[in-house]
C-alpha cells in the first residue's frame, strides 16, 4: 500500500472517528473496538442465523420510539472506502422509505467474507487516529479488548443505540440510500 493511500485512509477514519465522538462524546474502549469489527467486518457475525436476525430486527424495530435518537443521521459511515454504514433505525422510522422492505433487505444482504488482514489493518489505523486526534485511550487496552474479535455491547456511556450494519451501500439493493448521504439525512 503506497503511502498515500494510507494517509487518505487515516483522514477518513479521522472523519469517521470525529462523527462517532459527536454522536456519543462518552463512547469508551469496548464501542471503538465494536466499530473497528463492524468496519472491517461489516455484519456477518449476525447474518448466519438470518431468521433471528430479521426477528429481532423487527422487534428492536416495532419497539422504537420514532423520536429517540433525533440528532442521528440515517446513514453513519463506518469504514475508509465508504462502502459499510451503520442505518440507525428511529430515523429510518421518520422517513418516509418503505421500512418493511428495508429491514427485508438488511436481512437478506450479502455477507462480506472479510478475512484477518482488513480487520488488524482497520485496528491499526483506529488506533492510530484515536491515540494521535482524539481522547488518550490506551492502546494497549485497545488491543486487549480487540484481540478477542467479538462484537460486545456498547457501554452505558455510549448511550442511546438502535442501528443495524448496511454490508455495502454500493449493492444494487442498497443504491437508493445514497441519496440520504448527499441530502445529509
Amino acid at each position: 500500500m503506497d503511502s498515500k493511500s494510507e494517509n487518505e485512509k487515516f483522514l477518513q477514519t479521522i472523519k469517521i472517528l470525529e462523527t462517532e465522538f459527536k454522536l456519543h462524546p462518552r463512547l469508551e474502549i469496548r464501542d471503538i473496538c465494536k466499530l473497528i469489527l463492524q468496519a472491517s467486518m461489516g455484519s456477518d457475525h449476525l447474518l448466519g442465523d438470518r431468521i433471528k436476525y430479521f426477528s429481532d430486527l423487527s422487534f428492536e424495530y416495532s419497539s422504537l420510539d420514532e423520536n429517540a435518537d433525533t440528532s442521528c443521521p440515517l446513514l453513519q459511515q463506518i469504514d475508509t472506502n465508504k462502502r459499510i454504514f451503520r442505518l440507525h433505525l428511529a430515523p429510518l422510522k421518520r422517513s418516509e422509505l418503505d421500512k418493511k422492505e428495508i429491514l427485508r433487505l438488511l436481512s437478506v444482504q450479502n455477507l462480506l467474507n472479510r478475512d484477518n488482514e482488513l480487520f488488524y489493518e482497520t485496528k491499526e489505523i483506529m488506533r492510530r487516529a484515536v491515540t494521535e486526534k482524539f481522547v488518550n485511550f490506551d492502546t494497549d487496552k485497545i488491543e486487549a479488548v480487540c484481540i478477542k474479535r467479538r462484537i460486545l455491547k456498547h457501554s452505558k456511556s455510549y448511550g442511546f443505540a438502535s442501528y443495524r450494519i448496511v454490508n455495502d451501500l454500493d449493492s444494487p439493493e442498497f443504491l437508493f440510500l445514497k441519496e440520504f448521504i448527499k441530502k445529509g439525512v
